[in-house]
């Protein structure tokens, strides 16, 4: 199980959706009051959500001392495994002496920690301080003995943006990669647009918590692709003309419905965030 939790975690935070210009955000955001904390805020979401595959202890501390800002404990066949993040601000990397800091706190967190991984998080404007970043990180490979990852700024912003549906559909996806249902529902969508797979799932959520059809006039930015004779001729659809109205032909697509229910049931979220994890796994 180790190795699958410690692969999750470097997974979810080599994740890239930021550009290096959107890293100047970084400038504005302070180390303790918000970095520590909105990391410290997705990792507990992250590990509550494992225990959900896994009856074992976890525990995720914020502890700004001895080189871990903070820190995962978790256990796994009765051993304590751990995993440290050090993050690194703006500000921390405008000191002139930041490097030297850097070190010291790596080498303090290894022998104090006894940490599986350690992840040295650079949360700063990759352009202002590429050269920085670059010295540091060659470096640190250097003498990290596959033990210490570096996770640059845009995947730094990506996790830092992350909320809860985007933790829960990684995950989600992570453990159900080969997961015949989820391979099922996905082949029924597999001959639509992106933009057609979400009104679609628009509109299996809608009816499916209201119980009732959608009228046409309801849907926002239907592609051409979308007209009256495509709802007709569709599978997926029931399409009434009398009130101009549509609905999930949910008898036709069995795996898909049932896909959707168990979302449903073993998730407790609201319409909106159903609708959003839906998006995020099938398309």
């Amino acid at each position: 199980m180790e190795n699958r939790i410690n692969e999750l975690i470097f997974e979810i935070l080599k994740i890239k959706t930021y550009t290096r210009n959107e890293t100047k955000t970084f400038k504005k955001l302070k180390h303790n009051n918000q970095l520590v904390t909105t990391f410290k805020s997705n990792f507990e979401s992250l590990v509550r959500l494992m225990g959900s595959y896994y009856n074992d202890c976890y525990d995720i501390q914020g502890v700004n001392d001895d080189g871990v800002d903070v820190l995962l404990k978790y256990r796994s066949e009765d051993d304590e495994h751990k995993v440290g993040f050090q993050i690194k601000s703006y500000d921390d990397i405008q000191d002139k002496n930041w490097h030297k800091t850097l070190k010291s706190q790596l080498f303090e967190a290894q022998g104090i920690w006894q940490l599986d991984d350690l992840y040295v998080v650079f949360c700063t404007d990759a352009i202002e301080h590429e050269n920085k970043l670059r010295n540091s990180i060659c470096e640190i490979q250097k003498y990290s003995a596959g033990k210490i990852h570096v996770i640059e700024p845009e995947e730094a912003l990506t996790f830092y943006n992350f909320n809860s549906i985007d933790i829960i559909s990684i995950i989600y996806k992570f453990y159900h990669k080969f997961d015949s249902q989820l391979e099922k529902a996905k082949k029924c969508l597999k001959w639509l647009s992106n933009k057609e797979k979400e009104i679609l799932i628009h509109i299996i959520v809608y009816q499916f918590l209201n119980n009732e059809s959608i009228y046409l006039q309801d849907l926002d930015d239907i592609p051409d692709s979308m007209d009256i004779c495509s709802f007709s001729d569709s599978s997926l659809y029931n399409y009434d003309d009398d009130t101009n109205s549509i609905s999930y032909c949910y008898e036709n697509n069995w795996d898909l419905t049932n896909f959707v229910i168990e979302i449903k049931a073993n998730f407790n979220l609201t319409d909106l965030q159903i609708e959003d994890f839906l998006r995020k796994i099938l398309l």
